[in-house]
């Protein structure tokens, strides 16, 4: 006869409430009062950050793994990390912050506004690229300017773009090179400004925004024009009602559907996560590959300024359901490859995990979890509290669970 599992509480529920149908829950640490945040005086997104340049300014920051030839694929032959330390995204967040008020792409919001409905289209800034570290530097210059981002990604479809970009009434988007073309095509009266994060516009990019009724530049030279301080008068910094970001979802009812979320709902995001247990101190290493676009990923990255930690932005092309499990294998064994003996027997490990699910178009329902936890374990036991993972639904329907590394070693 099996032994009775323990029963394992997560959260309890609160008494009252208007419905009682749909009592409150909280976590059953913190019943009596809901944690707002990490540290007390870190209550927005911009005071988060700034907490981790302060505690550890010479740490790395920001990575970015580029192809080790040049022009090669960075997915088939990776070079080495290139990094940013606190300091360097710090001193660059701000100069972006001021480039754009000094060059008219945005305008800082006041904090008198109340209602978010209200934050006008000039005091956002649309984000458009794969997880690189420019989209972070664009958010933070953003946070530093209580200026609210939009993340834009193609994979809601060239219409779903036009409808945020005109919903919102973006003045200014960010933009890698690769999504250019589909951003100049999008026909919204309010959007003017193009920021470039791939160095100077080609002629031909400048043509083709001129076409468009767009202006474009680079990102460098936003950051060269906010090298000189503002007036106080010209910006504001963020507090904790205001609107942080607009994430807007698949609209699969009809159009895309806008989340609004002050920096207060971020940060207590966060906060409940991190005294749940979901802890990322100044020695762990975050791989960034879920989309920028998505909160949790943003979420995560919320959490390690109360404790420094190195963040390497590792962008995945789009997991489609039917191969996610197979695809996260082999993308996660490349990653694992390149420490070489850092993580020696790893890729053994996730080289037999990868085999096991050859041919396989999809997982089997209930609890079967494609990384399963042995593998995992005996990572773990190879690099002691340096890998943690965590588990997913990808879908309701196929009951997809899988299993990924959240954090790897350097």
């Amino acid at each position: 006869m099996d032994a009775v599992r323990p029963t394992l509480q997560y959260a309890q529920l609160m008494p009252g409430g208007s419905n009682p149908g749909a009592q409150a829950r909280r976590h059953h640490q913190h019943p009596s009062a809901h944690k707002e945040t990490i540290e007390p005086t870190k209550d927005t997104l911009w005071t988060s950050f700034e907490n981790g340049k302060l505690l550890h300014p010479t740490n790395n920051c920001l990575g970015t793994r580029y192809p080790l030839v040049a022009g090669g694929d960075v997915m088939k032959e990776p070079g080495p990390f290139v990094w940013l330390d606190y300091q360097t995204v710090y001193d660059k967040a701000l100069k972006i912050g001021r480039g754009l008020i000094a060059l008219g792409l945005a305008q800082s919001c006041s904090p008198s506004i109340v209602d978010l409905n209200d934050v006008p289209g000039i005091s956002m800034v649309g984000l458009f690229s794969q997880n690189r570290h420019e989209w972070v530097l664009a958010e933070q210059g953003c946070n530093s300017i209580a200026v609210t981002t939009v993340p834009l990604y193609d994979t809601l479809g060239h219409e779903a773009v036009r409808y945020i970009v005109a919903h919102t009434g973006l003045t200014t988007v960010v933009v890698s090179r690769n999504k250019l073309k589909e951003l100049l095509q999008v026909k919204a009266d309010s959007l003017k400004n193009v920021v470039l994060m791939d160095g100077a516009p080609s002629a031909e990019e400048v043509a083709a925004a001129g076409a468009a009724g767009m202006s474009i530049i680079s990102l460098e030279h936003v950051e060269a024009a906010g090298k000189a301080e503002l007036p106080a008068d010209k910006f504001h910094r963020p507090r904790t009602h205001m609107l942080a970001t607009i994430c807007f979802t698949s609209g699969t009812t009809g159009n895309p559907k806008g989340a609004m979320l002050s920096h207060r709902n971020i940060i207590a995001d966060a906060a409940g996560a991190w005294f749940a247990g979901v802890k990322l101190e100044h020695t762990d290493v975050h791989i960034s590959y879920l989309p920028l676009a998505h909160m949790f990923e943003r979420c995560v990255q919320v959490c390690p300024p109360a404790l420094p930690h190195c963040l390497r932005p590792f962008p995945l092309p789009p997991l489609p359901p039917s191969g996610c499990c197979r695809r996260c294998v082999c993308a996660i064994m490349r990653i694992i490859a390149g420490h070489g003996a850092v993580l020696r027997g790893s890729h053994r490990i996730f080289q037999r995990q990868r085999a096991s699910h050859q041919g396989r178009p999809r997982c089997p329902p209930a609890h079967h979890l494609p990384l399963r936890a042995p593998p995992l374990q005996q990572v773990s036991r190879q690099n002691p509290g340096r890998v943690r993972c965590g588990a997913g639904q990808f879908s309701a329907k196929m009951r997809l669970k899988h299993e990924i590394l959240r954090n790897a070693p350097r």
